[in-house]
């Protein structure tokens, strides 16, 4: 972790735009950190199946399951769209928070209206990182995904 956060940090000082492309979330922490660590009112904008904020996951609190709570130790300006699966602590987690949070069957059912997308960006800073998993998508658009697979690009 310390070398990706190294790495991209010194990218950022550098003035390069910095992706990063593949893998699985248990890694993100870095990269975020290093642009949080860079650039002034900065949200994170999370597209994904899964909340990812478990406190530890199989024994590991740096596990693909817990990167967004990794990212919460350092800012709660989080922002996740998409999800349908999470566990009652995560929820909890949440609402003690005050993630904001888009839920895909509210966004299905309507509970936003038709500019759901205007709501989320009205929940963002001027600087947004964007961290996007695959599993994000339905399983009937994306059926080769699953956890921990799972890729996500990054917007500097």
């Amino acid at each position: 972790m310390d070398l990706i956060y190294e790495n991209v940090k010194r990218l950022i000082d550098d003035k390069k735009f910095v992706v990063t492309l593949g893998g699985e979330h248990s890694i993100s922490t870095a990269p975020i950190q290093a642009h949080y660590d860079s650039y002034d009112n900065l949200s994170v904008l999370h597209f994904d199946a899964h909340s990812d904020l478990r406190l530890e996951y199989e024994g590991s609190k740096y596990s693909h399951a817990s990167f967004a709570a990794r990212v919460a130790e350092f800012t709660t300006s989080i922002t996740q769209v998409g999800i349908r699966a999470q566990c009652k602590a995560e929820y909890d987690f949440i609402k003690e928070k005050n993630i904001n949070t888009f839920y895909a069957f509210e966004i299905r059912n309507g509970i936003y209206g038709n500019d759901w997308q205007s709501k989320v960006v009205d929940t963002l800073k001027e600087n947004v990182y964007i961290t996007f998993d695959v599993d994000y998508f339905d399983p009937s658009i994306m059926p080769s995904t699953g956890t921990p697979g799972a890729e996500r690009v990054l917007l500097g």
